[in-house]
C-alpha cells in the first residue's frame, strides 16, 4: 500500500490483476547478456570424461529413488478410494485421479531424473570448465543421460535378469498385472525406450538451462557473482524506467523495500563480475501479482502470477549506484518490512 500523503506522485496499481509497468526502449531491452559460445577443451573433458562415471553412479541411485517414487505415487493414487466407498460418478473421478497421478510419476520422474543430471552434473562441471556454449552442454548431457539410464538398466539386469522401468520393480509389475515376466518382453523394451527418451530430453533441458542462466565476463574469464536483490512496490516502475533510460541512478526516487509475501511486487536483482565492479552490471526485474477467478458455483480462487519485465546489462556506475540506493541484498531490512506493501520516503 502506498503513502496516502503523496497520491499525485504515485501510480495506482490494482489489488488484483497485472500492474502496469513503463516499457523500456528497444535499445535498452536489446542490450542483454549473451554467451560467446566458446567451450574450452577442459570443459569437454569435464563434461564427458569426468561426468560419465558420475552419471553412471547417478543412474544406480536414480533406480532406487524411482522405486520409492513409484511406491509413494501408488499410495497417493489410492488414497481417495481408501477414504470412501462411494460408487457411481464419483468413483470414476477417483479412477481418473489415480491414472493421472501414476502418469505423472511414470512419465515425470524419468524427465526429472534426467533434468537433475543435466543441471547439476553436466552443467555444473561445464561451468567449472568455463563452457559458454549451450549446444555443447546439451550434446554432452544427452550422452550423460544415456549413460545414466544404462546404469539403471545394468543394475536391473544384474538383480532380476531382466530390465524394468525406473518407477516399478519386476515384482511390482508382476503383481500389478497378475503375470509372470520371463526374459525381456517387447512391450517392456518399448516402455524403457520411452523412458530413455524422457531422461535424455530432461538431461539436455537441464544442462542448457544450467549454462544459459549464467552470465560470463570474457575480459576477466569468470562467471558473474551472486545476485543482490530486493522486493518493491510496482509504483517504482516509472522512476526506475526513467533512471535506466538516462543511465542515471540519481533520477530514481527513494522507495523502501517490501515483504516478499506482498502482492503486487517488483523483484529487482543485480549482479556483476566478481573480479571488477567496473564491468557492466546485469539488472533484472520480475513483476508478481495475483488474479482472482470465480467458477460457476461462485467459489473464488486466487492465483499467483509472475512475468519478467526486463533482463538487461547496465553501465557499472549505474549498477553500483542502484544497488546502494535501493539497499539491494540487505536481508536484515527485509525482516522489518510491512507485508502490506512499500512506502515511499518523504
Amino acid at each position: 500500500m502506498t503513502n496516502q500523503e503523496e497520491p499525485n506522485n504515485q501510480s495506482i496499481q490494482p489489488v488484483f490483476g497485472k500492474p502496469y509497468v513503463t516499457p523500456l526502449s528497444p535499445d535498452k531491452l536489446a542490450h542483454k547478456p549473451e554467451l560467446s559460445g566458446i567451450c574450452p577443451g577442459k570443459a569437454w573433458v569435464l563434461m564427458l570424461l569426468a561426468a560419465l562415471p558420475i552419471s553412471l553412479v547417478y543412474g544406480v541411485v536414480a533406480h532406487y529413488v524411482g522405486i520409492a517414487a513409484g511406491f509413494v505415487g501408488s499410495i497417493v493414487a489410492l488414497i481417495p478410494n481408501l477414504l470412501t466407498s462411494i460408487c457411481g460418478l464419483i468413483s470414476w473421478v477417483f479412477v481418473i485421479f489415480a491414472f493421472a497421478v501414476m502418469a505423472i510419476v511414470i512419465l515425470g520422474y524419468p524427465f526429472l531424473a534426467g533434468y537433475l543430471n543435466g543441471m547439476f552434473i553436466v552443467a555444473g562441471l561445464g561451468k567449472k570448465g568455463l563452457c559458454r556454449n549451450v549446444n555443447v552442454a546439451g550434446f554432452t548431457a544427452a550422452i550423460n543421460g544415456i549413460v545414466a539410464y544404462f546404469g539403471h538398466v545394468l543394475l536391473t539386469l544384474l538383480i532380476s535378469k531382466t530390465i524394468q522401468p525406473l518407477t516399478y520393480s519386476v515384482s511390482q509389475l508382476e503383481s500389478e498385472f497378475d503375470t509372470t515376466i520371463v526374459g525381456i518382453p517387447g512391450w517392456l523394451v518399448v516402455f524403457c525406450c520411452i523412458e530413455l527418451i524422457l531422461v535424455v530430453v530432461g538431461a539436455v533441458t537441464g544442462a542448457r538451462e544450467g549454462i544459459k542462466e549464467n552470465t560470463f565476463c570474457e575480459e576477466h574469464q569468470c562467471w558473474y557473482g551472486v545476485w543482490t536483490s530486493g522486493n518493491f512496490s510496482p509504483d517504482i516502475n516509472t522512476s526506475l524506467a526513467t533512471a535506466i533510460e538516462a543511465d542515471d541512478a540519481s533520477l530514481l526516487e527513494p522507495f523502501e523495500q517490501i515483504s516478499k509475501a506482498a502482492f503486487p511486487r517488483l523483484f529487482i536483482q543485480t549482479r556483476t563480475c566478481p573480479k571488477s565492479e567496473d564491468c557492466e552490471w546485469e539488472l533484472k526485474a520480475t513483476l508478481s501479482w495475483q488474479e482472482q477467478t470465480t467458477d460457476k458455483k461462485g467459489q473464488t480462487t486466487t492465483n499467483d502470477k509472475s512475468e519478467q519485465w526486463f533482463g538487461i546489462l547496465v553501465p557499472s556506475n549505474f549498477g553500483n549506484q542502484l544497488k546502494d540506493q535501493l539497499k539491494l541484498g540487505n536481508k536484515e531490512l527485509a525482516e522489518l518490512l510491512d507485508p502490506a506493501g512499500g512506502k515511499k520516503k518523504n
